[in-house]
């Protein structure tokens, strides 16, 4: 029964330390959101390619037709409710026959600072992508607008 005891001991110990890191996590991530707000990058971008740790944070799905296919977290940066932020969506995925094409679902879709702790922990070491691949992105578009100003010229 000690053992038990002092276990809990360490497990409320642990849990407020987690609990205390977890603010900090959102902390970064609201700072980071407002910086990307400053920016009025205003760009929709999916890290589709990067799921936040499959391993982790997918799991087998089967459709209403038994398809299977897995269902996992994701992260990007989109509009929600008029206000842009990091977000986190949940999407079940299932590969047709043939594997060239796919169905896609989205389950869950909600700013990232309200994710389950796991998925926002998982996701921190994909902000830095996020920020790269929307600067690449608003670089092409300055491309494509460079291209389409020039045929008027």
């Amino acid at each position: 029964m000690v053992a038990l005891r002092e276990s809990l001991s360490d497990l409320r110990k642990v849990a407020a330390q987690l609990n205390a890191a977890s603010d900090e996590l959102n902390a970064v991530i609201e700072s980071l959101e407002k910086q990307l707000a400053e920016s009025k990058i205003g760009l929709t971008l999916w890290l589709d390619d990067k799921y936040v740790n499959q391993e982790l944070l997918s799991e087998p799905y089967e459709d209403d037709e038994g398809r299977t296919g897995v269902i996992y977290w994701g992260i990007g940066y989109e509009k929600l409710d008029d206000q842009w932020c990091i977000a986190a969506r949940q999407t079940s995925r299932i590969e047709l026959p043939g594997g060239d094409d796919s169905i896609e679902r989205i389950w869950e879709l909600k700013p990232l600072v309200n994710a389950p702790r796991v998925v926002r922990v998982e996701a921190a070491g994909q902000l830095e992508m996020l920020v790269y691949q929307l600067t690449v992105k608003a670089q092409a578009y300055l491309e494509s607008i460079a291209k389409a100003k020039a045929l008027t010229e």
